[in-house]
């Protein structure tokens, strides 16, 4: 009964830092995400790039 006590106790602490690396690379994306519509936006509105990061953001957020 211990033995799988602690292998579910194994599991549990997988999963929970599997989550906090996800969390952490969500905060990075949208540090990312964020900086490059700041260059966006001072690169203009009439470039190319700024079509092109309305895309990204559009297809980045619909994982939420």
């Amino acid at each position: 009964m211990a033995r799988n006590s602690q292998s579910k106790d194994d599991a549990l602490a997988a999963l929970d830092f599997i989550v906090n690396v996800l969390k952490e690379h969500e905060k990075d994306l949208d540090k990312l995400i964020n900086e490059l519509a700041t260059v966006t936006e001072q690169l203009g509105e009439t470039g190319e790039l700024n079509g092109k990061n309305k895309q990204f953001t559009k297809r980045s957020y619909k994982l939420d």
